[in-house]
């Protein structure tokens, strides 16, 4: 009998260990290549006939909230770090008016996310600037349709105002009405018709929208060249840290249960964080900016790279 309970107790720690094996490290390295994914020479093509004085003169870090989370939830196996999380969206301004990217996340929604209360931030200020900035933007697009994303167009005040500046896909606009408070989206929104296809879309002199589904159906990268030359790739949520390309690490299997629902496509996204970290590699002028690891992107306003509208303390 004795036996019996010490085999039985070792299968009990054999399959536990398994499990959280699975939950926090499995199936969490990038793929060892991803040729052409991201292809920035064929994106410059499509902008390089553009006036350069049409071009975007800067972009800016537009922070509605800020908090601080465990490492592990961000990158399998990285315990004992802390992860400085900002929830935001950018603002990239043209001479004919700003692009909206994102609609960051209002105060009701932020207070249940709230993961350290002692370091959460909620900008009450700064999602207001987002909401009139939203109404009077030359376009508003998105990276992906997640609640943190999408709050100021599916709870817009105005949504009547905002609805002709959304340049949606098709993946993207079911996703709206869940969003919005009691699930009631505006008429004025549900009107709205996808305007970017399945293809890398010039939105503006300087700005092409390109599919990357794989965080979710409807996520896209947005590739930006400035007048001075500069260039930025927006990232959305293919990472939440630069680690992630760094260390070649996608997020753990757990946080697909806890957080998403639908889960991520995670062979897609192991072959878009191998797909970046190359291109990082091979273009090292090009700004990758995600949308949330806070750290990397106020360096990169300190650099004097980025812009920064809001409080940011």
């Amino acid at each position: 009998m004795v036996r019996f309970v010490a085999w039985a107790l070792f299968a009990l720690i054999l399959l536990v260990g398994g499990v959280l094996y699975w939950a926090l490290f499995a199936d969490s390295k990038a793929s060892e290549t991803a040729p052409d994914l991201f292809p920035v020479a064929e994106w410059r093509t499509l902008i390089d006939d553009a006036d350069p004085t049409a071009l975007p003169t800067a972009i800016s870090l537009l922070e509605v909230s800020k908090d601080v989370s465990p490492g592990f939830a961000a990158q399998a196996g990285r315990f004992g770090i802390y992860w400085p999380t900002t929830y935001s969206a950018f603002e990239i301004d043209t001479p004919d008016g700003a692009i909206i990217v994102d609609g960051g996340i209002d105060e009701d929604t932020f207070d249940l996310m709230v993961v350290t209360p002692s370091e959460a931030a909620f900008y009450e200020d700064a999602y207001r600037a987002l909401i009139d900035k939203m109404a009077q933007a030359r376009a508003i697009v998105l990276t992906h349709e997640h609640v943190d994303h999408v709050m100021a167009i599916s709870r817009h005040p105005d949504p009547e105002a905002i609805a002709p500046r959304l340049y949606l896909n098709a993946a993207q606009k079911p996703d709206l009405a869940q969003f919005a408070r009691g699930g009631n989206l505006d008429p004025a929104l549900i009107s709205v018709e996808p305007r970017l296809p399945a293809a890398p879309q010039v939105i503006a002199p300087g700005v092409v929208v390109i599919p990357a589904p794989g965080h979710t159906d409807g996520s896209q990268v947005i590739f930006v060249r400035l007048q001075t030359g500069a260039e930025y790739l927006l990232i959305g949520d293919i990472v939440w840290t630069m680690s992630n390309l760094s260390d070649l690490t996608i997020r753990p299997v757990i946080t697909q249960f806890i957080i998403f629902d639908p889960n991520e496509d995670r062979a897609a996204i192991k072959n878009q964080v191998r797909a970046l970290h190359d291109l990082a590699a091979a273009e090292p002028d090009l700004i990758l900016l995600p949308s949330h690891d806070r750290d990397y992107l106020m360096d990169l306003v300190a650099a004097g790279e980025l812009d920064l509208a809001g409080p940011a303390n």
